[in-house]
């Protein structure tokens, strides 16, 4: 790796930390000239962080202007859900047929579980579906800074997933998966809900 990709990379995920959390709004404008001068690094290298950010869906980029951090409603988060659930189905299926080195997934399995479906998704080594899935869970991310999720995990699924995976055992992985959905998916609608809930009260 260069040390242009490898500056970009440490400035992209600098500025991605900080997108979704918070730290940089949504709308917030990211000029070329302003990130090389904040950051003293050269303009190409802040360019190239740009471009990284824009394939994870964080920022927007227009002709002639300065990229501008994506602005995510929550109403957008049962579309994002299909997205996800979709591709990390196909992906546990890939990973199922094709039998590829899952020992990665194990050392996760005590990890959150964006982590966790994250690895799953690259582990079924499609680029298209990983790209899918990190650019809609980035996605979910930036509309749930609108109000933050009270996340319940499940360990238990979690773990049966990663053995189920590594054991090739069809029935009892896609079991695991839908529970793992179900539970992310369950506490992120509630954040439709709860701004639906602050509509209603400011109407």
């Amino acid at each position: 790796m260069s040390k242009l990709h490898r500056l970009a990379d440490e400035l992209a995920a600098h500025l991605r930390d900080r997108i979704i959390t918070g730290d940089i709004s949504g709308g917030t404008s990211l000029a070329e000239a302003g990130l090389a001068q904040e950051y003293g690094v050269a303009r190409p290298t802040a360019r190239a962080a740009i471009e990284i950010l824009f394939f994870d869906g964080l920022v927007q980029k227009k002709p002639h202007m300065p990229a501008v951090v994506s602005i995510v409603s929550p109403e957008d988060i049962s579309e994002i859900l299909g997205l996800l659930v979709a591709s990390e189905n196909l992906a546990l299926e890939r990973v199922l047929h094709y039998e590829p080195d899952v020992r990665p997934l194990r050392k996760l399995r005590d990890a959150s579980t964006y982590s966790l479906l994250d690895k799953l998704v690259e582990l079924a080594e499609s680029e298209r579906l990983h790209s899918v899935h990190r650019r809609s869970t980035y996605e979910l991310l930036l509309a749930q800074l609108h109000q933050p999720v009270a996340f319940v995990d499940d360990d238990g699924a979690r773990h049966a997933l990663v053995e189920a995976v590594m054991t090739v055992d069809y029935a009892a992985a896609r079991s695991a998966l839908a529970q793992v959905q179900k539970v992310r998916d369950t506490s992120v609608k509630s954040v439709v809900d709860a701004v639906n809930d602050s509509a209603a009260l400011t109407a």
